[in-house]
């Protein structure tokens, strides 16, 4: 029968559906289930089951009914009506919502078939959105697009943010298609409120608009209603790291304690490759595999863990001197272990902040400043994405680094900045 309505006529398409036995069960009293053909526009899909079962010797195909006016047949009747009547509603809605710019193509036989057999909505809702994107990051185990498994924990710490604030509105069957950005503000108040800083409280606004964007890319919708919104992350922090001072204590401390010894040596390692604790393991346990002999010298080109990005990094001889003292490999240690000795070091070296792993990363920019690097190949040694995350969060001028401008301008920076290495400190 063809199913036809205003808005199906005014686009054009036209739906048709036929029950059928399969070949071989068009005879006979034993229940067979009856499966649907269905053609949208002249498309026509394989056929499917409609869970509907009827006796052969009683199914009239041509009037596409059960025969006779048993309770039985009236309500298998009933049943294939509402079947249609899904189909054709669901066509009509699917139509609807690529007039209204949701979806992003014409709505098939195949489109209507997915749904119906599936019964899904037509639109994620917020949380089935996140949780589609959260599951292909899962997915990227094992490639060099992995996240970090402490990337993953925080996403489904937002999750847990995001289902707290859809049950507090009464929000469950939001779809993706119906948020506005009052919304979004609304939860990103809401996060504060927890209380939670306020760039933490971006950051997991970000996290759901992340998940719409995924939506879109693979054509689930077709725009993100939070596409332009980007939350106030507050002031930035100060930028402030080791200083030359600081690293020389640091290179001259010593301990008769060996666990302070080796977070000595981690921190010295994050100081001078610029990586974070989770990419700094992965380094230590098989330097080759990251080392590229170029004619300058070895570079480390390792993906960051967080980003997948690249990390381009020269290999300086102070990570030679350290990895040498532990031939058979340098003890990894737990980011609490490290941060519980860090306190100790801060106040042994005289640094005046806290002491932190992070501080070590940033310490990094600073120092290759100061061999003479430009600021955007600092950027590339650290794996940032884009030139203005390292001056907005990384590195601030000193008078350290306009010395060594100055160098650089006379063509004689590593000279003039940096005596030979073995020199300068003593052996620990």
């Amino acid at each position: 029968m063809i199913i036809s309505s205003t808005l199906l006529h005014r686009q054009r398409l036209s739906l048709k559906i036929r029950f059928r036995l399969r070949f071989g069960q068009t005879i006979g009293d034993k229940p067979r289930q009856l499966y649907i053909r269905l053609s949208v526009d002249g498309q026509t899909t394989s056929d499917y089951a409609s869970g509907v079962y009827v006796r052969p010797d009683q199914w009239y195909s041509a009037k596409q009914r059960v025969l006779g006016s048993s309770k039985l047949a009236l309500e298998i009747n009933h049943e294939l009506e509402t079947i249609e009547a899904e189909h054709k509603n669901l066509l009509a809605e699917l139509l609807r919502l690529k007039q209204a710019g949701v979806l992003p193509t014409k709505p098939s036989a195949e489109t209507v078939k997915h749904h119906w057999t599936r019964k899904t909505t037509l639109i994620p809702t917020l949380l089935e959105g996140y949780d589609t994107y959260v599951k292909y990051l899962r997915g990227l185990e094992g490639t060099p697009d992995a996240r970090e498994k402490r990337t993953l924990d925080k996403w489904q710490n937002g999750r847990s943010y995001l289902a707290d604030y859809i049950t507090q509105q009464k929000s469950e069957r939001l779809t993706v298609d119906l948020l506005t950005r009052k919304w979004a503000e609304g939860f990103y108040y809401y996060l504060i409120k927890r209380p939670l800083g306020q760039a933490t409280a971006a950051r997991f606004v970000g996290y759901l608009r992340a998940s719409i964007n995924h939506l879109v890319e693979t054509q689930k919708v077709s725009d993100n209603p939070i596409a332009g919104y980007f939350p106030d992350k507050g002031k930035d922090k100060p930028v402030y790291f080791l200083e030359q001072a600081h690293i020389d204590q640091l290179w001259n401390l010593e301990s008769t304690n060996p666990t302070t010894r080796l977070v000595k040596d981690w921190l010295l390692l994050m100081c001078y490759t610029g990586m974070d604790q989770p990419d700094l393991e992965r380094y230590v346990k098989e330097p080759g595999r990251y080392h590229q002999v170029t004619e300058a010298g070895v570079m480390i080109a390792i993906p960051r863990g967080k980003t997948a990005l690249i990390a381009c990094i020269p290999l300086l001889d102070e990570v030679k001197y350290i990895l040498a003292n532990y031939p058979a490999g340098i003890p990894t240690l737990t980011n609490q272990t490290i941060n519980d000795y860090t306190r100790t070091i801060q106040e042994l070296i005289g640094f005046d902040k806290r002491l932190t792993t992070k501080i070590c990363r940033k310490t990094a920019g600073f120092l290759f400043i100061c061999l003479g690097y430009r600021i955007e190949e600092v950027s590339k040694v650290l794996g940032h994405s884009s030139i203005q995350t390292t001056l907005r969060h990384y590195v601030t001028t000193t008078g350290s680094m306009v010395k060594a401008g100055m160098l650089r301008v006379k063509k004689d920076a590593v000279n003039h900045i940096r005596q030979p290495f073995t020199s300068i400190y003593k052996a620990s």
